[in-house]
C-alpha cells in the first residue's frame, strides 16, 4: 500500500533545474559524450567556436566548460595547446569527443567574471580598483602560466586580451579561457592573418604574421594588462600596441612610468616604485629586444616585486593588530584615567 502511493524519486534524466553552489541553473539540454552525462546550463559563446557551461553529473556535479569547435587545422591546434596545459591558471581537458565534423572538449571551469568586465565596474566606481600588491600579484599568476606555456609547451598564447582572462574571487586570481590564436613557437612564422590582434592588446610584432613571434609578445601584452590594473590607463597614451603601427611608432615613445599615475600612491612605498617600473616599462617596450630576453627573467623580476609588496601588506597588518591590542589592554588597564586628551593615536606608533 505504502509503496503504491510513494512518488517516483527524480533523477537527473527529467530534472528541469539543479542547485549547485547555492545558485540554481535552468537544465537547457543534456549531452553524453564517451559514456558521461552533461547536463547544459547555459551558452557562453556563438559558433563558429561555441563554448557552453555544463554540469558534470560523472563527477560529484562539478562546472565544468564544453567546447564544440568546427573541425580543421585551427581546432587541431588548439587542442594540441590544450593537451600541454598543467597550470591552475590553465584549463585542463577532462573529456574528448570527436565527430565527423566537429569536437567537443570539455574543460575546467572557472567561476568569476571576466577581466574587461571587471574594468567596467571599476571605471563605474562600483568596484574599487586594485592595490598595486593585488595588481602585481595578479599578473604574476599569469606570468607563470605564460611561462608553463612558453618553456614547457612551446606554445605562444597571442591572445591576451581582458576579455579571455577570468577573475576569480576564492582565490582571487586570473585564469586563461581561450587557446584559439595559441601557436607552437615552432610555427611563429606561419600563423594565420588576424590571430591575436585586437584594438589595443596586441604586440607591436604581431601585425605582420611573416614576422617571426615569440614569447615577448605575450610579455608585451600582459604588461600593458598590469599598467592597466596600477594606473586604469591604457600605456601610450591610450595606443596599447598601436603605438607600434607605423602611422604611431616613435622609437623613443615611452609610457609614463606607472609609479607617477598610481590610482593608489599610498599602497607602493617609496623603495620600490623604480623597481616596479622598471619592470613595467621593459615589458611595454616596442622593440622586443628591448624586453625581458626569456619568460623566466621576466618571470622572475615580476616576483621580487611581488614578494616585497606582500611582506611589506603582511607587516602592515602585524602593526594593525600590534595597535589594537595595545589600545585593548591600555583601556583594560587604565579606564578611569583615559581623556581625549592623552588617547593615543596611529600617528604615535608609524
Amino acid at each position: 500500500m505504502g509503496k503504491r502511493n510513494r512518488r517516483p524519486r527524480s533523477t537527473l534524466q527529467d530534472r528541469n533545474s539543479i542547485r549547485i553552489d547555492g545558485q540554481q541553473y535552468d537544465v537547457k539540454d543534456r549531452i553524453r559524450l564517451r559514456g558521461q552525462l552533461y547536463l547544459v546550463l547555459d551558452r557562453l559563446a556563438a559558433p563558429p567556436r561555441e563554448r557552453f557551461l555544463v554540469c558534470d553529473t560523472s563527477a560529484g556535479m562539478q562546472l565544468r566548460t564544453l567546447l564544440v569547435l568546427p573541425n580543421g587545422d585551427a581546432t587541431a591546434q588548439h587542442l594540441s595547446v590544450l593537451r600541454n596545459l598543467r597550470n591552475p591558471h590553465l584549463p585542463q581537458i577532462y573529456n574528448l569527443h570527436r565527430q565527423k565534423d566537429r569536437t567537443q572538449v570539455v574543460l575546467s571551469w572557472t567561476r568569476g567574471i571576466d577581466l574587461g568586465e571587471y574594468l567596467r565596474r571599476i571605471e563605474c566606481g562600483e568596484v574599487n580598483p586594485p592595490t598595486p600588491s593585488h595588481a602585481v600579484r595578479l599578473i604574476h599568476g599569469i606570468a607563470q602560466g605564460l611561462t608553463t606555456l612558453h618553456r614547457h609547451a612551446r606554445i605562444i598564447h597571442g591572445d591576451l586580451k581582458p576579455e579571455n582572462l577570468i577573475l576569480s574571487r576564492k582565490p582571487s586570481r586570473l585564469s586563461l579561457i581561450d587557446f584559439g590564436s595559441a601557436w607552437p613557437i615552432e610555427r611563429t612564422g606561419f600563423r594565420h592573418s588576424g590571430d591575436g590582434i585586437s584594438p589595443i592588446y596586441f604586440a607591436p610584432e604581431q601585425q605582420d604574421v611573416s614576422t617571426p613571434v615569440d614569447e615577448r609578445a605575450d610579455q608585451f601584452v600582459a604588461s600593458l594588462l598590469l599598467y592597466r590594473l596600477l594606473t586604469m590607463d591604457v600605456a601610450y597614451d591610450g595606443l596599447g600596441g598601436q603605438a607600434g603601427r607605423p602611422q604611431f611608432f616613435d622609437p623613443d615613445n615611452r609610457p609614463i612610468a606607472p609609479s607617477e599615475s598610481l590610482v593608489h600612491p599610498r599602497f607602493l612605498p617609496r623603495r620600490l616604485r623604480n623597481q616596479l617600473d622598471d619592470v613595467v616599462l621593459t615589458g611595454l617596450a616596442l622593440d622586443p629586444g628591448q624586453r625581458y630576453g626569456t619568460s623566466n627573467a621576466w618571470l622572475d623580476a615580476l616576483k621580487a616585486v611581488h614578494l616585497q609588496l606582500e611582506l611589506r601588506d603582511a607587516s602592515g597588518e602585524t602593526r594593525s593588530g600590534l595597535w589594537q591590542r595595545f589600545r585593548h589592554w591600555l583601556t583594560s588597564r587604565r579606564p578611569e584615567r583615559q581623556t581625549a586628551r592623552n588617547q593615543p593615536t596611529n600617528d604615535d606608533f608609524d
